[in-house]
């Protein structure tokens, strides 16, 4: 293998640092994209792909040329690995969550603009359709206006040692959708209202957040431990309610049920139980492809207004610390 790797005018070559699960998610996806080509990959733990250059090292990497690089190692190395990639002026997409700790994340994001760089996050749930959906249902107005909205991302623990805790890995997905689908930008006011959780083997395993998105109630219920996984959440707003399954990618909107005086419980537990529901039609498509697809046009400077940026990736952090801190005053 040799340093001179042959560039393409018309296809973007992309890095990827770390083959776990999501980085060989990754390779999948811009192996598939068109006018992509994953140039080069980096592993710690020595793993590479068939047919593709790999590296020992990402500076050793950095020497080769590539157009855009994912980071999709441990979390405890986002930061330095990121670090080297901005200042080497390459676009740089990085898992979630951007860095192990808010002042990483914004240690980066401030490299970033100093250098600019493109920097963004994986907050991946932007690209669900079932997600894309309702947020523009939001913005158009058709739905009323939301008053508050209920998460739950719950089920089973990884498959392998999780390096960060079910806050860190879970719920910045929820709190990031929160802020999108409220179309709320960077200036929004988002605080942790609330948090408790229920820590085992030193890792957070389950929590529940309270937040107030610029004066709109979110609740957001995390844990490793419900024995199926079940990712859902719905907004209600002054007119309807709005009820997303992110795996299916199924959109319902519930309408109002009129309110009638019953005594007994047939009666009320049949009406009740009868609610009108339209299913908005939502194409399915993987998420991870629709990002890979927008982090390209990113790159090649082009729009990508749902690409999740690095200050976004820094909200979820100092959001998901907050939480933390809040739990652990609680179980003080």
């Amino acid at each position: 293998m040799t340093d001179e790797l042959t560039t393409s005018t018309s296809t973007s070559r992309i890095g990827i640092v770390g083959l776990g699960k999501m980085g060989r998610r990754h390779a999948r996806v811009f192996s598939a994209s068109e006018g992509a080509e994953v140039a080069w990959t980096v592993d710690p733990a020595g793993h590479t792909l068939d047919g593709v250059p790999s590296f020992p090292t990402v500076a050793r990497a950095l020497e080769a040329h590539v157009d855009g690089i994912v980071v999709a190692a441990p979390t405890v190395a986002h930061g330095e690995i990121a670090q080297q990639v901005i200042e080497a002026g390459i676009p740089c997409l990085v898992e979630k969550p951007l860095a192990a700790t808010a002042a990483e994340a914004a240690h980066l994001v401030a490299t970033a603009n100093e250098r600019h760089v493109q920097l963004a996050t994986g907050h991946v749930e932007r690209f669900n359709p079932a997600v894309i959906a309702t947020h523009d249902l939001l913005a158009s107005g058709r739905a009323g206006r939301p008053i508050s909205l209920s998460f739950r991302r719950v089920g089973l623990p990884p498959t392998f040692a999780p390096d960060v805790d079910v806050l860190s890995d879970l719920a910045v997905h929820d709190l990031d959708v929160c802020a999108f689908v409220l179309g709320l930008d960077e200036s929004a006011v988002i605080r942790v209202a609330g948090a408790i959780g229920w820590p085992a083997n030193e890792l957070f395993e389950s929590a529940l957040i309270l937040v107030d998105a610029a004066g709109i109630g979110a609740q957001i219920q995390v844990n490793w431990r419900t024995p199926t996984r079940i990712r859902l959440f719905s907004v209600t707003t002054d007119e309807c309610l709005i009820e997303v399954d992110y795996t299916t990618q199924i959109v319902e909107i519930v309408q109002r049920t009129e309110e009638l005086d019953l005594e007994d419980y047939a009666g009320f537990a049949s009406h009740y139980g009868s609610v009108r529901r339209t299913r908005l039609e939502v194409p399915t498509a993987e998420p991870l492809a629709g990002q890979a697809t927008s982090f390209l046009a990113a790159v090649r400077g082009d729009p990508a207004p749902l690409l999740a940026s690095g200050i976004d990736g820094l909200r979820a952090i100092r959001l998901v610390e907050n939480a933390r801190a809040l739990t652990l005053e609680r179980n003080s």
